[in-house]
Parts: C-alpha cells; sequence; structure tokens
C-alpha cells in the first residue's frame, strides 16, 4: 500500500517515491538506539549490525521493497523516477545508561582495530562510519534492481550543539555531525533530520552539515489542558528562513 494506490478512476499509479527506514530500539535486547526517558541500556555494535540487517540484510526490508517495486512494475510499467531510500542511523550514545552519568563509555565494541571509547567524539565519528560502510556493503551485495541509497538519516530529534543546551558535555553535535556529513559527501550521500517544534539544532543544520531537515508541527500535542500552544507561524517561519520542509505524524492513541 506505500508503493501504489488505485485512484478514483480505478486506475492503479504510483505513490511513494522515497522510503525511511527507522526505529530506535532493540526489542530482542530491550535497549535503546537513541537517547531515551527510562533506564534501558544503550546499543552496542551487536544491535547496530542486527539493525542494518534487518533493513538491508538478504530477506530484508530491502529485499521486500525492491520486489514489490518489480511486481508494480510488471502491472503498471516503469515508473519516472528511481524509487529511494533512506536508511536511518542509531546514536553513538555516549554513555551506557544515559541516565547514569558514571556508567562506560567503552560498552560499544570495537571497529577499525580498536575498542571505541565514546567520551571521545572522534571514536563516536568512527562508529558512525563503521554503520555506513556495514551499509553499504550490505546494500552493494542485495543490488536491488528498482531501489537507490539516497543517504543516512540522524535519529536523535535533539541535536544538542550549543555549550549551554541541556547535557551539551554529553552529546556535543556540533564536534560530531559536521565530519559524518563529510564523510557521507564524498560518497554523494545526504544527510537526512526531522527535528521535533523547535528542538535544538533545528536553526543550526548548515554547520552541522544536515542537507534535508523537515520541522514537525506537533500540532496534535495542543489539548485543552495545555497552556502553550504550538505556533503555525513559528514553523511557516522557520520553513521560510532555513528552507526546511514539514513533517506531519498522526496521533492515533487519540482518535485523530
Amino acid at each position: 500500500p506505500h508503493v501504489t494506490f488505485i485512484d478514483e478512476t480505478g486506475k492503479e499509479q504510483w505513490l511513494h517515491e522515497a522510503f525511511l527506514f527507522i526505529g530506535s530500539e532493540d526489542a530482542k535486547r530491550n535497549v535503546k538506539l537513541c537517547i531515551a526517558e527510562g533506564k534501558n541500556r544503550s546499543a552496542s555494535q551487536e544491535s547496530w549490525k542486527d539493525f542494518a540487517d534487518y533493513w538491508v540484510g538478504k530477506g530484508g526490508v530491502t529485499d521486500i521493497l525492491d520486489r514489490t517495486v518489480s511486481n508494480a512494475v510488471s502491472r503498471i510499467g516503469e515508473p519516472s523516477f528511481r524509487h529511494k531510500v533512506v536508511i536511518t542511523m542509531p546514536d553513538p550514545i555516549m554513555l551506557e545508561y544515559f541516565y547514569d552519568k558514571e556508567s562506560s563509555t567503552t560498552y560499544w565494541g570495537k571497529a577499525f582495530g580498536r575498542q571505541l571509547d565514546f567520551s571521545s567524539p572522534s571514536d563516536q565519528i568512527l562508529a558512525y562510519r563503521w554503520f555506513i560502510d556495514y551499509v553499504r556493503e550490505l546494500w552493494a551485495a542485495a543490488s536491488p534492481e528498482h531501489l537507490e541509497l539516497a543517504g543516512f538519516y540522524i535519529l536523535s530529534e535533539v541535536l544538542v550543539a550549543k555549550p549551554d543546551g541541556w547535557n551539551y558535555k554529553y552529546k556535543k553535535w556540533d564536534q560530531i555531525l559536521p565530519s559524518v556529513s563529510e564523510y557521507l559527501h564524498t560518497m554523494k550521500y545526504g544527510l537526512y533530520w526531522i527535528p521535533y517544534y523547535q528542538a535544538d539544532g533545528y536553526d543550526m543544520t548548515d554547520q552541522l552539515g544536515i542537507d534535508y531537515t523537515w520541522i514537525q508541527p506537533n500540532k496534535y500535542w495542543d489539548y485543552p489542558d495545555k497552556k502553550q500552544k504550538k505556533s503555525w507561524s513559528w514553523v511557516f517561519n522557520t520553513m521560510a528562513a532555513y528552507g526546511h520542509g514539514m513533517e506531519i505524524e498522526f496521533e492515533g492513541s487519540h482518535g485523530e
């Protein structure tokens, strides 16, 4: 249903031309791929590998999507575009347990011949590079006929990149993402991000090397008991000022 639809005349048409593969936890190990509330352990290299295998490995989502597009081609012919895929990158979280600021920074695993220490932004960058390289290997092995790997997505919805930002000393995105972006650009990939409403970093996307950003209005957070309302004018002005697009989510649990 995400690849084609039936229009009002009964004719099948192409629908979405690009897909974001995203997830935020390893349920098998009960660990988180990004900083989140609670006392879950931060994901190690083992979880990162499984995450990539799920989306791009043999028999994974990439294979299924490629077959789905191929079947549609046999019914309605070639599209006028090539379907694109963006892969989410887990966060290289500095601490093994983010709520415990004394927990290990060397929990993740080894890459490039040594144990990585996430107290160093340079090692967090190396983890990103390891993941990007691994996804590229999987993609080359899968060799999808109808899909193009367009780039990679930043999982955190808030990018603390200023010293006065919340928990900056445990995040330091300004010391990480520009190098990741530069690495991706050498291979002609884009860097993608969707921040929540007024999240830290929305006004620093150029400095962080982010190529494509979509702002969340988060209007479904506005209920009668909330004192502060989300401003549509802020959303539109921000889009115009920074060249961002808009992403809309629908909150099913409230019947909207």
